[in-house]
């Protein structure tokens, strides 16, 4: 005789890693904000960046469609320009870091993103208005983060080449 698998099991099974579990919960809850980011998040994690960018563009889809009053979810835009990162396009990184941080500009991590992209992009295209943009973005993600060791360490470092540079 088989027994039929409890709910509890089922969900154990399911849920036995994070891809997993945020596969589920996107075709359980399609209009999961959240789940939606997560998933996308996953499969960039897994260099899926194909289905990671449909997943994380469905996903700012979502929060302008289904709940355009409510706060728009920087970490989605952040990971969406992470996506673009990692195939070196850094026209479309910039885009999305700056509309997450535009979100929430207190957002350390945005403003360490920037200043890292920033600075590395200007001293390879000798725009000094670039690096000099890069200090300005580490400087504000170490106001708002004062414990943030890198972005304390990247923006003395971005301040040495500025004023080599110079």
């Amino acid at each position: 005789m088989v027994r039929p698998i409890s709910q509890s099991k089922k969900r154990a099974i399911d849920w036995h890693s994070d891809y997993n579990l945020f596969r589920s919960g996107v075709r359980t809850s399609s209009t999961s904000v959240r789940m939606s980011n997560n998933f996308g998040f996953e499969l960039m994690q897994d260099w899926d960046i194909k289905r990671a960018r449909m997943q994380l563009m469905r996903c700012t889809q979502l929060q302008t469609q289904m709940y355009p009053f409510r706060p728009r979810m920087p970490t989605a835009y952040m990971n969406l320009g992470h996506s673009y990162y990692m195939q070196g396009e850094f026209d479309q990184t910039v885009e999305y870091y700056r509309r997450s941080f535009q979100l929430d500009p207190s957002n350390a991590v945005a403003a360490n993103n920037l200043g890292a992209l920033m600075g590395i992009f200007g001293s390879i295209t000798m725009r000094i208005e670039l690096v000099k943009e890069g200090l300005e973005f580490y400087q504000r993600a170490v106001k708002h983060a004062p414990g943030y060791v890198y972005a304390r360490s990247s923006m003395r470092f971005m301040r040495d080449v500025f004023i080599n540079w110079k």
